[in-house]
Order: C-alpha cells, then sequence, then structure tokens
C-alpha cells in the first residue's frame, strides 16, 4: 500500500504545479488560519488525494491533462489561495462528478467531460471546486487544523508514525470520502462555490448561462440525479441563483464566450 501511494502521488505531482508568491486574498485569514493549519491541511489532502487516486486512476492523456491544467492554473492565479500549489487532473470514472480535496487539490471525472460542450462549462466546473476549497467546506467540517487542534495535525502529519495517529487519520480519511461521495458538502456551501464560478465565468467573460445549461443537463440523467439530489440544492435552486447575480450585476443572459472550438480541439476524443 505505501509503494501504491507513493506511486499515485508521483504520477500526481508529476502534473504542473502552479504556485504563487503570497498575496493577501478575500478568502484568506491569517487571524484565523495560521501557517500549522495550513500545513496540515496540504498534508491532509496529499493522503486524500492518494486514497481518491486508488480509487479512480489518472486519464493517460496527456493532452487531456494539459489543457485541464491550463484552464486550472487561469482560474488559480486569479481566484485561488496564493498559501497553496495547485493540481488539476481528469481522472477515469463512469460518474459524472468532480471532487475538490483539501491543499488545492481538482479531479474531474472523464464521465463528466464527456457531458460537456465547451470551456465555458469546464470553466465553471473548475472554479466550482476551487470555491469550495476556498471556503475550507471539508477543512471545517472535519476540523482539520494545525498544533493543540482536536487532530493536531500540523506536528502529527509530518512525522506521525504511531498506532493512534494511523487510527485517527484513517477516520478522518474515510469521513472525507464520505463526504465526497454520499453526504456532499452542504447545500449551502454548493452555493457558496456557485458564486465562485459565477464571479470567474462573468470577470473571465465566459457564458454563465452555459453553465446553467451543463447543471441542468446532470440533473436530468437518471444514473446522476439520486446523488445530486442528496447532496446538492436542486437545479431549478441553482440556476435561479446564478440568474439573479446576472440581474444583480445587470448582465445579460447572452453575455460571454464559450471557446466552443478550442475545447472541441482537445476533447473531441472523449465522446469517441
Amino acid at each position: 500500500m505505501v509503494f501504491k501511494r507513493v506511486v499515485f502521488l508521483y504520477i500526481l505531482f508529476s502534473l504542473p504545479i502552479y504556485s504563487f508568491e503570497f498575496r493577501k486574498r478575500i478568502n484568506q485569514d491569517p487571524n484565523i488560519y495560521s501557517a500549522d493549519d495550513i500545513r496540515a491541511e496540504v498534508k491532509f489532502g496529499e493522503t486524500m488525494a492518494s486514497k481518491m487516486l486508488s480509487k479512480y486512476p489518472l486519464s493517460e492523456n496527456k493532452v487531456w491533462q494539459r489543457y485541464v491544467n491550463a484552464i486550472g492554473a487561469s482560474l488559480a492565479a486569479t481566484i485561488g489561495r496564493a498559501e497553496l500549489k495547485y493540481y488539476f487532473a481528469v481522472i477515469e470514472s463512469e460518474d459524472k462528478n468532480a471532487y475538490a480535496i483539501p491543499g488545492g487539490f481538482v479531479f474531474i471525472t472523464s464521465s463528466l467531460m464527456k457531458s460537456m460542450t465547451n470551456e465555458s462549462q469546464l470553466v465553471g466546473v473548475i472554479a466550482h471546486e476551487i470555491g469550495h476549497i476556498n471556503h475550507r467546506h471539508i477543512v471545517k467540517k472535519l476540523n482539520i487544523r494545525g498544533q493543540d487542534s482536536m487532530m493536531a495535525l500540523s506536528s502529527s502529519l509530518i512525522g506521525g508514525n504511531t498506532q493512534s495517529f494511523r487510527t485517527l487519520m484513517k477516520v478522518a480519511l474515510n469521513q472525507g470520502m464520505k463526504i465526497l461521495f454520499e453526504d456532499g458538502y452542504g447545500k449551502r456551501a454548493e452555493l457558496e462555490a456557485d458564486a465562485t464560478s459565477y464571479y470567474s465565468l462573468v470577470n473571465n467573460n465566459y457564458a454563465v448561462s452555459e453553465y446553467s445549461i451543463l447543471l441542468k443537463d446532470l440533473y436530468q440523467d437518471l444514473e446522476n440525479v439520486k446523488v445530486l439530489n442528496k447532496t446538492h440544492p436542486p437545479a431549478k435552486k441553482r440556476i435561479h441563483y446564478l440568474n439573479k447575480l446576472l440581474r444583480r450585476d445587470k448582465i445579460e443572459s447572452t453575455f460571454g464566450k464559450t471557446n466552443e472550438k478550442r475545447f472541441s480541439k482537445y476533447f473531441n476524443s472523449f465522446r469517441s
């Protein structure tokens, strides 16, 4: 198992890495989250990413990976937390979903990619997942903090080899995976992440309407709708929220580019 984890992390970390000099952002308050807390989050995220990749392998298509990384890097440079390094990857799965893991890890399933028709939708999905990381939705649910926290992850994750630590880590990882695949982040958290999508799309001149179309299509998929209804607000509520933001900002529903041709260039083989 140790060998497998090393291999998975080597593959993931061999993808382009995007780090940025520290710049204070709205989503970062040093008075609330210390450097120890951030180290604990990243270390936990690395372990959770390894567990994810033991379940779903990375897509072997380097063209797809480079494209998703390029879009993700562009978004992370403007909306990501400056203290994190971000990793973006496509994983092989029949589920139509995307996953945000603490510490800056974003995974999009190949099945969800097949459901998209343009770059606006891809930008919306990636920004949504960055939003979960920005708001620390899993971090808060599991109380992942540094020294003197409930889990004391700052010191333990760096050198924790005791049986009690390993047991604690296993429980936390299982809870984290349960959030991703069963319980969800919470319906309010999903709207917070949708707000991140909205601002990213508008600020980069992409069509918000295309992201809404993707949401509508995903909820019409009978295999997908059971999970979505359990873990997310209804499609109508999410789309209504996006339209409300458009009206507030006096932005026409037809506003924005889609970059459909560029998207098709990279992803036509997904639909083969």
